[in-house]
């Protein structure tokens, strides 16, 4: 079993709210082929996630149990 994660492009905003990606299209495209076909071919799934706001990864407040869930 194969989990990995990489960022949309090199600044790691790109389609987020928080701000804006500076990277140029030619510099995403060139990120987005480090990953090789033959590679990219062997995931299943791909996931998009958006980002947590700090504020809610610095919260106290407790979340539900693996129970409750």
């Amino acid at each position: 079993q194969l989990i990995a994660a990489m960022n949309p492009c090199p600044c790691g905003f790109q389609g987020s709210d928080a701000r804006r990606c500076q990277c140029p299209p030619g510099a995403v495209a060139r990120y987005v082929r480090r990953l090789s076909g033959p590679l990219r071919d062997r995931f299943d799934l791909t996931v998009e996630v958006a980002p947590v706001p700090w504020a809610d990864l610095r919260s106290t407040e407790r979340g539900e149990s693996t129970a409750e869930v």
